[in-house]
């Protein structure tokens, strides 16, 4: 049985989520944190957790400098104006350019890739979490198959680009 202990005070939700994301991450039980705050006092837990190994995503509503710099990655929330509906989330071409380009740079070098070093390509160029948002690196790549190709599954998948149309310039996805 766990013992459960009352903390009263300021701060005193953030130490009990602090207590148990360690406590978890110790037991193996995630290897990525998602922080949905702007409170720059838990850059400590983010600090510690990315220190130990964990992929640690950041979202808040403004940016926290603190929170941000200790974060593997930090995606600024748009803040909702009242009376109005959430809007769905959307590719941004921008995003996109951004893992093309990245993605022809490393497959110039290799014909095909495991999704597992895509994804942490992705991590390293602050993508992974707009892939993740479209449905996972597999999703992702498998609806754009006018410039990707997937063979295989699970952890052993292999990710390459798709063949050049007559006239497309070598390395133009």
């Amino acid at each position: 049985m766990i013992p459960v202990y009352t903390f009263v005070g300021p701060n005193s939700a953030d130490i009990r989520l602090c207590i148990d994301a360690v406590d978890l991450f110790n037991r193996g039980r995630f290897d990525t944190a998602v922080i949905a705050s702007s409170d720059g006092g838990l850059a400590h837990l983010a600090a510690f957790l990315r220190e130990a190994g964990a992929v640690v995503l950041g979202f808040g509503a403004t940016e926290s400098p603190r929170l941000r710099a200790q974060c593997s990655e930090f995606n600024v929330l748009a803040e909702q104006q009242k009376g109005s509906e959430p809007s769905p989330l959307a590719p941004k071409p921008e995003q996109e350019g951004r893992i093309d380009r990245l993605l022809v740079d490393c497959l110039a070098h290799h014909k095909t890739l495991r999704l597992s070093v895509v994804g942490e390509e992705l991590r390293k160029h602050g993508l992974l979490a707009f892939v993740r948002d479209c449905g996972g690196a597999k999703t992702y790549f498998a609806k754009r198959t006018d410039r990707y190709r997937i063979k295989g599954e699970g952890g052993g998948a292999l990710l390459s680009l798709a063949a050049l149309a007559p006239g497309t310039k070598k390395g133009a996805p």
